[in-house]
């Protein structure tokens, strides 16, 4: 497994609706539990309307395969 670490600067958001994330940009994830749903994106591509907090260091990713049947 390789952990990289991602450049730029990123933005925590709370959001309601899908359909304003942008699927094409390079890094997205949505998350989702029984409270909120959530977005990790560049903090340039983050939804105005959306509640955010700005991380000035980058995510990291975890680089490897996966044993799926």
């Amino acid at each position: 497994m390789i952990i990289t670490l991602l450049d730029g600067e990123f933005s925590i958001c709370q959001i309601h609706d899908l359909k304003y994330i942008d699927f094409t940009d390079d890094f997205v994830f949505v998350g989702k539990t029984d409270q909120e749903l959530s977005l990790v994106c560049r903090s340039a591509t983050a939804p105005d309307d959306a509640p955010a907090e700005k991380t000035a260091g980058g995510p990291f990713a975890l680089q490897a395969r996966w044993p799926f049947p």
